[in-house]
């Protein structure tokens, strides 16, 4: 999860990781957990009831490792309101 889409730090997104794999959200914030058995990950995420955070943007993108090979998923935007 990240709070940009457009640069991690000083490097530009999307970011080319090799075996087409393209980093598009800033890795902020990284969540880690398994999958089942039929490859579902849940991630609940509580949003305060704060009227400061209308509008709020995040930007997310799931990552899996298996067998040592890195697979990323298309990126999705988010916003509260």
């Amino acid at each position: 999860m990240g709070a940009s889409n457009t640069a991690w730090g000083a490097l530009p997104l999307p970011l080319n990781l090799g075996n087409g794999c393209l980093l598009h959200v800033s890795p902020d914030a990284l969540f880690l957990g398994a999958t089942s058995g039929y490859g579902k990950t849940v991630f609940p995420l509580a949003i305060p009831l704060d009227p400061a955070l209308q509008g709020a943007s995040a930007y997310l993108q799931a990552a899996t490792l298996k067998s040592g090979v890195l697979k990323l998923s298309n990126a999705v935007a988010v916003v509260v309101g």
